[in-house]
C-alpha cells in the first residue's frame, strides 16, 4: 500500500494516522511473517537488549481484557501466556473511575484543567477514558501534579486492545472508552 504523507501546510488527521498505522502494521506483519508483535519478545527482538533496548517501540499503551477465572500461568494454552511474561491485571476501569471522582482538586484554572492536589494522585494514565470534574458547570480535565500532560483525548496515539476472552465469549467496548482515536486489536 502507497501512502501519501503530509508534504506541508496540510493538518494531520485521525483518517491519515489510521492509514499510517495500517502501513506499519503490514510491514511488521511482513517481517513477523503474520505473527503479533507481542511475539517480538520471544522470536529475538528484545533477547539482544544492546540491539533492541526496547521492543516496545512497535506498540502503543497496551490494555488488557481477559476472564479472571481464567488460568494464566505457565501450564496455560492462552495465547496471553506467550505474549507476557506475566499476564497483566484485567482491565478494570473501575478503578479509575474511583480514583478520578476521589482525587482531592487542589485548583480549577482558566486553562481548563483541575489540578490534582499532591497528596490524591489517581494514576489516570492507564485509564481508557480521558477524566474530567466539572466545577460550577465547566468541565476541566483533569491533571495529576507528578504528570507532564492532562489527562486528555490523544488524537494520533495507539491503544493496544489485548482481548484474551475463552471461546464463545462475547465482547464490547463502551463507548465512553474514549481516550485514544487508534486501536490496535489482538485477540
Amino acid at each position: 500500500m502507497a501512502v501519501n504523507y503530509l508534504t506541508g501546510n496540510e493538518q494531520p488527521t485521525a483518517a491519515k494516522m489510521k492509514e499510517l498505522w495500517a502501513e506499519a502494521d503490514s510491514i511488521i506483519d511482513k517481517a513477523l511473517k503474520g505473527g503479533s508483535t507481542y511475539l517480538l519478545e520471544n522470536i529475538g527482538a528484545s533477547s539482544n537488549s544492546a540491539a533492541y533496548p526496547d521492543s516496545k517501540l512497535f506498540r502503543g499503551m497496551e490494555f488488557v481484557f481477559w476472564a479472571g477465572a481464567t488460568n494464566h500461568g505457565a501450564t496455560s494454552t492462552s495465547v496471553l501466556w506467550p505474549a507476557f511474561d506475566t499476564i497483566p491485571n484485567a482491565y478494570n476501569q473501575s478503578t479509575y473511575d474511583t480514583a478520578a471522582s476521589n482525587a482531592t482538586i487542589a485548583t480549577y484554572s482558566s486553562d481548563g484543567y483541575a489540578h490534582v492536589a499532591g497528596s490524591s494522585t489517581p494514576n489516570l494514565t492507564r485509564s481508557l477514558k480521558a477524566h474530567t470534574r466539572t466545577n460550577s458547570g465547566q468541565e476541566y480535565y483533569i491533571w495529576e501534579y507528578d504528570q507532564p500532560a492532562p489527562e486528555k483525548k490523544w488524537k494520533f496515539a495507539v491503544a493496544e486492545i489485548i482481548i484474551g476472552m475463552q471461546s464463545g465469549t462475547s465482547f464490547s467496548m463502551p463507548d465512553s472508552y474514549q481516550k485514544y482515536d487508534c486501536w490496535r486489536i489482538t485477540i
